[in-house]
């Protein structure tokens, strides 16, 4: 996966200089921070733009971590976060304790994950804070203040001091709930009127439409005014209002566009802690906001009255569940919200009916884990509907079930034994931008265990770990099959840079539309294609690209990829040579080193047109994504769980071939694989034995007895008959038993 937040190298007129990265597949347009329809095109609901694969953790301004995928894929450690992906085609990511100050003062920006990825991730939060007349400016708990400008400073947070500042928020919730007061009805910090991300600026009103008075009454379940917040969206045209409208003491008001609208509101139960224990989640799929009039909108919390609850076939304990609801507008814009809870707090939705203006998408995914002191298994399950059904009380059959056992694997040195497997389900409306849930307790890596996948909706799922290490291997989506069993291999090495072959359209890693060319590798991929979300720190790493025998790029870590400008029509050679250097990363024992050493022939006729979902960078309606004719490898170790050999006479399933996403990439033959051993730390080479055609091998040689407790070295080389080939050495590709 790509670094985040990094320039790009961009080569154009014989000339090389740095570009804004357009990171992790997310859409980076501006925002939509008002209601009286300013700000830039959204992308529709659930939108990506898909031009990079990369990978991050973001932190959010309370702390909170949250892993970014391929495509745009979120992944939050944190349980219970709120995720919306707005109008203007932005992702957030809300804790449960901020979620009541949305609007009064948080802004919905300190949240803005597809923002903060521009920013970088590690580096300072920068915010601006606003305080009520005749009130000096004071920091928040964790937050620096660098300027004081009468009733505005300026200052930021740091990934330490964001923590600082969410523990400050959960306490103000806390404070609440021992006073009986609603949550987040106190003052968060006396005189605040609004923080929000600096880089992210006040929309100027300036009404472009004829506007309208809406004015929300919300009540608690026993029928008191109480306080809470409400998202607006316009579903003529999302583009036209996208606001957090606070309500406080039961009465909220914001004048918008007239027309068709659908809200969300969630009332949310804390503890004394300020940690959410469960939610009434209450949507309005049709409002209708006429000029000249104000429209009265109730938003009860009673009127989130199912309750969510899945039964499987095998016992679970609850570890997560989450309702998202899409909701498109008239003109294929729109936006999603998600809710979720963990454990076995208790979820509440308000029933719906399909919607009048655009569409509705309502989608449930459950997991749910077996009793502790037995067999390990799990459930990811996923049900989705054109409403929201009065009951929710769903029950999980065996015939909607795919059976996958999941395999974990590590390196003797990984820093522990335990990580996290996350899954996401997606559909023809989530498109490949699921969020994962992340159950708990933690898992036993390595180790395995047997996951049961619902199908119920199409049988889509993006899967992702967290290993010993600490770093992520994000999967590519893919769809099972009812009644059908499978095998997946996590981590199972050696880990090596490359592309894979992905079972379906995604971001795709090297690809050309129009005249952008987008050359790069992914920086670990295992055995079955998973690749890691980014790099251990510590690594080195050298990123070099050449076309027609000119170097255009060359790049020192964190690069592994260079976006360049070329005539499309004109057939060219390149050469990508990409170096990487674990020896300072004292929990990494394997894959130490390695050199991946690459060339294609670039013609028109050899890139492959890919469809949508996939995308790539400089794609647009008129300029597909096309796939380029890069050599892949898949090694497969005959090893155990630790990458270790116990055998005398070493084996290893080989499959070499390119770049594919389902059918979509080259299938240019295989015209020569060699593999070579080395026992000596390169010094010396013996060729393998290897058996098979077509892109599928089996590789053999010897283990001595004089190399046990020894990591020996791979090297591969492979030609096609369009005259691409691939080398690649991997120092210490595994492990022979002592």
């Amino acid at each position: 996966m790509r670094e985040p937040g990094r320039g790009r190298v961009r080569v154009g007129a014989g000339a090389v200089a740095v570009a804004v990265a357009t990171v992790l597949g997310l859409v980076v347009t501006g925002g939509i921070a008002n209601a009286d329809g300013g700000g830039s095109g959204g992308a529709g609901a659930g939108a990506s733009s898909g031009a990079r694969t990369g990978g991050a953790e973001i932190t959010l301004a309370t702390g909170q971590r949250v892993g970014v995928g391929p495509g745009g894929v979120l992944a939050g450690r944190a349980a219970g976060l709120s995720w919306r992906t707005g109008g203007d085609g932005d992702r957030y990511a809300v804790p449960p304790a901020a979620a009541p100050y949305l609007g009064r003062p948080l802004d919905r920006s300190l949240f803005d994950v597809t923002e903060l990825a521009k920013l970088g991730a590690g580096q300072r939060i920068p915010v601006r804070l606003t305080f009520a007349a005749g009130v000096a400016p004071s920091a928040p708990p964790g937050v620096t203040l660098t300027t004081v400008d009468g009733g505005t400073a300026g200052g930021y947070l740091t990934v330490d001091s964001a923590r600082t500042f969410g523990a400050a928020v959960r306490a103000a919730i806390g404070a609440d709930v021992r006073a009986g007061r609603p949550a987040g009805s106190g003052e968060l910090v006396p005189g605040l009127t609004d923080m929000r991300l600096a880089s992210v600026a006040p929309h100027r009103v300036s009404p472009r439409y004829p506007q309208a008075i809406v004015e929300f009454r919300a009540t608690d379940l026993a029928g008191a005014a109480t306080t809470t917040g409400v998202h607006l969206v316009n579903t003529d045209d999302a583009r036209r209002a996208d606001v957090d409208v606070p309500v406080v003491d039961g009465v909220g008001r914001v004048a918008v566009p007239v027309g068709h609208y659908s809200f969300t509101a969630s009332f949310r139960d804390f503890d004394e802690q300020g940690e959410q224990t469960g939610l009434h989640y209450v949507v309005g799929t049709d409002v209708t906001a006429e000029a000249g009039s104000t429209t009265t909108v109730p938003v009860a919390e009673s009127a989130a009255s199912a309750q969510v609850s899945v039964a499987t076939p095998r016992p679970t304990v609850p570890a997560q569940a989450m309702v998202r609801f899409v909701r498109s507008d008239a003109v294929g814009g729109g936006f999603e919200d998600l809710q979720g809870v963990a454990d076995d707090d208790a979820l509440y939705v308000s029933p719906q009916p399909a919607a009048q203006v655009g569409t509705l998408h309502y989608v449930l995914q459950y997991s749910g884990q077996s009793p502790a002191g037995g067999e390990a298994y799990r459930y990811d399950v996923a049900f989705a509907f054109d409403h929201i059904p009065a009951d929710e009380s769903l029950r999980v059959a065996d015939d909607q079930l795919a059976t996958v056992h999941q395999h974990f694997f590590g390196d003797p040195a990984q820093a522990g034994d335990t990580g996290m497997l996350y899954s996401g389900a997606y559909d023809d409306v989530l498109a490949h931008t699921p969020t994962m849930l992340n159950p708990s307790p933690a898992q036993q890596m390595p180790g395995e265990v047997t996951d049961y996948v619902g199908t119920a909706d199409g049988g889509g799922w993006i899967q992702a770990i967290v290993n010993g290490n600490g770093l992520p291997f994000w999967g590519q989506p893919r769809r099972y099959l009812a009644g059908h069993e499978y095998d997946v291999d996590w981590g199972r090495g050696p880990l090596a840079p490359g592309v894979g072959q992905y079972p379906e359209p995604a971001g795709c890693v090297a690809c050309v539309a129009g005249d952008t060319f987008d050359v790069g590798l992914e920086f670990a991929v295992d055995s079955d294609g998973h690749a890691t979300g980014f790099m251990p720190r510590g690594v080195t790493t050298s990123f070099r690209l050449y076309r027609n025998g000119t170097l255009v790029a060359d790049r020192p870590m964190p690069y592994l990829d260079a976006e360049l400008t070329a005539d499309p029509a004109e057939p060219a050679d390149f050469r990508l040579r990409y170096e990487t250097d674990q020896t300072a990363v004292d929990t990494v024992s394997q894959a130490t080193r390695s050199v991946t050493d690459l060339t294609f022939r670039y013609a028109p006729s050899t890139a492959v047109a890919m469809p949508a979902p996939g995308s790539c960078a400089g794609q647009s309606a008129d300029e597909p994504c096309r796939v380029l004719p890069l050599l892949s490898a898949s090694y497969r170790l005959a090893v155990d769980a630790r990458n270790t050999s116990e055998l005398a006479t070493q084996t290893m399933r080989l499959r070499v071939g390119h770049q594919r996403y389902g059918r979509f990439g080259s299938t240019a033959p295989i015209t020569a694989v060699r593999v070579e051993v080395s026992t000596d730390s390169g010094t010396s080479w013996q060729r393998a034995r290897v058996a098979g055609a077509h892109g599928r091998y089996r590789v053999s040689w010897a283990n001595p007895a004089s190399a046990r407790g020894s990591s020996p070295s791979l090297r591969l080389t492979a030609t096609d008959a369009l005259g691409g080939t691939l080398t690649q050495t991997i120092t210490a590709a595994y492990t022979i038993a002592g």
